[in-house]
């Protein structure tokens, strides 16, 4: 079986997030901060008449928060009947992808380790897979 795959970069590391989990790539523009949120929170933007809360993606990796720049890329996804966006440093490409090809007994470096889910090899290059979300329960974001 075949699956689409968006494959995008969050701290460098190449990430697969499955095409039906994401609504839309879009360029956040004002971005208004969450006082006392959780550090995972990079703030809220709007988006079509709506509000969304912005998933500081690195933090929930690595721990250490990047300053959000006007124009960041931000992957929206719909998790738990909410809508959030999710900052990545580059969308790279949609990709099908053969199901027997996902590695899932393989452990990812631990600093991905309840983020990625799997890996598989695309056009030469390992990425990871990642479900949506886990940066967002990660971070421990529904609060905000």
């Amino acid at each position: 079986m075949q699956c689409l795959y968006l494959i995008a970069r969050i701290d460098g590391a190449r990430v697969a997030i499955e095409s039906d989990l994401v609504e839309s790539v879009v360029h956040v523009n004002d971005i208004v901060p969450v006082p006392k949120s959780d550090p995972a929170v990079a703030g809220l933007f709007a988006l079509r008449s709506r509000v969304l809360t912005l998933i500081d993606s690195q933090y929930v990796v690595t721990g250490a928060s990047k300053p959000v720049e006007k124009k960041s890329l931000a992957i929206i996804a719909e998790i738990a009947g909410h809508h959030f966006g999710l900052l990545v440093e580059s969308v790279e490409d949609v990709v099908t992808i053969d199901t027997t090809q996902i590695e899932k007994n393989v452990s990812p470096p631990p600093k991905w380790t309840g983020l990625a889910t799997a890996l598989v090899q695309v056009n030469g290059e390992i990425a990871m897979i990642i479900d949506p979300s886990q940066l967002v329960a990660g971070g421990k974001a529904m609060a905000a």
